[in-house]
């Protein structure tokens, strides 16, 4: 214990610490509960004056000068709100900024409703471009527990043959009211929000702290695509990723300056201007924000581009056919499955869209069409050969009443079906049965 006092004595003496003054009554205490407790700003404010104050100043100890502050690196302006101040950045974008292959204001000429339908399984047929609000966050972390901040909100949205991006910078955890209230006051006009990954991530993330504060939002009430979902449909098994800079850099011609910084530098530099005041790199990260909210929009722009090109070559137009199958939306499905079968040389890909545009000829009573594609994949052994032979079977059983042929096609399916594939092979049997009994009453 002497050991202690004597440490601390010396430490006081290395820092010039000296005794706190007797504190009047009437003067509120730090430590009496109930007080407003001090704000991450204050404290910095605090330590950095009594560092000021000691004999070794931090210059001394470190042969550095003082890092830069936040306002010398980002220059943007104080935001009043009715909750208090907080930080904002903007920045202001003609139509025709080109941001890689795309000029920004390509936007305007999309097909609303089809990219719609592909991003977020809800229609924009009466949307125009300045309906949208383009939105990406900035956090202290990847969980979406209380504990996670998101201090950097970037929101792009077009006005007046502009393109405006406003980022709005959570200073330190004391302004965050401040900081959400604005940030809704942004978003307040807006019906559409586009995201990459806001689904899961941004919008659950930004939602909880809105409740944290008890302050209301609008997310819910928006219509929203996120284009990571449609982005892995075109491109999950022709890109080694689907993260935004790999799509930026092979599909956008997107390429980042050295100023940018990578997305899991974030959170600690963050941290260290919060603890330390150290802004040096928050201008990257404002640039790393910027460019993903400029990215969406040109993302969405490729995306459209991509549905109307329909080139298997460089999307996966089975996993769009397969979508639009799946949502119900079976024309639309067919245009892609058309698409894949009519291109490229024989493979996988292009035998499984065979299978499914057959099926569709089917629903639609296309049943000849349909019927040439299964013979195609049966002579081939293609995909789902097995299923293309209950299906001539059952045509040539229901349809033409060809039992001679139909039951060849049964013979030359159980021949290829295996012990272990039991029930496919009792249903083959049982069909089998049915057609020598029928050929002999016939």
């Amino acid at each position: 214990m002497d050991d202690l006092r004597e440490r601390l004595k010396r430490l006081q003496r290395a820092y010039g610490a000296t005794r706190r003054p007797e504190r009047r009554q009437d003067e509120p205490s730090e430590e009496d509960p109930g007080t407003r407790p001090a704000s991450l700003r204050e404290q910095l404010e605090r330590i950095e004056q009594r560092s000021s104050r000691g004999r070794l100043t931090r210059e001394g100890l470190s042969g550095r000068t003082r890092p830069p502050r936040l306002e010398e690196v980002l220059h943007g302006e104080e935001v009043a709100t009715p909750l208090g101040a907080c930080y904002e950045v903007k920045a202001v974008y003609r139509d025709t900024f080109r941001h890689g292959d795309h000029c920004i204001g390509d936007f305007r000429t999309i097909d609303m409703n089809a990219l719609g339908l592909f991003c977020g399984g809800a229609d924009g047929l009466d949307a125009r471009a300045e309906d949208f609000l383009f939105m990406d966050l900035e956090t202290t972390g990847l969980s979406l527990g209380t504990g996670t901040y998101g201090f950097l909100v970037g929101l792009g949205y077009f006005r007046e043959a502009q393109y405006r991006v406003h980022q709005v910078f959570l200073r330190d955890f004391g302004e965050e009211p401040a900081f959400l209230h604005h940030v809704q006051r942004i978003m307040a006009p807006f019906r559409h929000l586009v995201t990459f990954n806001g689904k899961t991530f941004d919008v659950p993330l930004l939602e909880a702290r809105f409740a944290m504060c008890s302050q209301p939002e609008t997310l819910r009430e928006m219509i929203s695509w996120d284009l990571l979902y449609p982005a892995r449909r075109l491109w999950y098994d022709r890109l080694e990723d689907c993260r935004l800079e790999t799509i930026e850099r092979e599909r956008l011609g997107v390429a980042r300056e050295g100023q940018d910084i990578s997305g899991d530098q974030i959170p600690r530099a963050y941290f260290r201007y919060v603890h330390e005041g150290d802004a040096r790199d928050m201008d990257r990260i404002v640039y790393h924000n910027a460019m993903d909210v400029l990215t969406m929009a040109s993302l969405a722009i490729h995306i459209d581009k991509s549905l109307r090109e329909k080139d298997p070559s460089r999307s996966n137009l089975l996993s769009v056919g397969k979508y639009y199958e799946k949502k119900g939306i079976q024309g639309l499905g067919a245009e892609f499955f058309e698409a894949v079968s009519c291109q490229g040389p024989p493979s996988q890909e292009k035998d499984r869209a065979q299978f499914h545009l057959a099926r569709q000829h089917r629903r639609e009573g296309r049943f000849e069409e349909a019927v040439r594609i299964w013979k195609g994949l049966v002579e081939r052994e293609g995909y789902g050969f097995l299923a293309c032979c209950v299906e001539i079977a059952k045509h040539l059983e229901h349809r033409t009443r060809e039992y001679d042929g139909a039951i060849e096609v049964v013979l030359y399916a159980l021949e290829r079906t295996g012990p272990e594939e039991p029930r496919l092979r009792a249903d083959l049997e049982k069909r089998l049965h049915r057609l020598r009994r029928k050929k002999g009453t016939a």
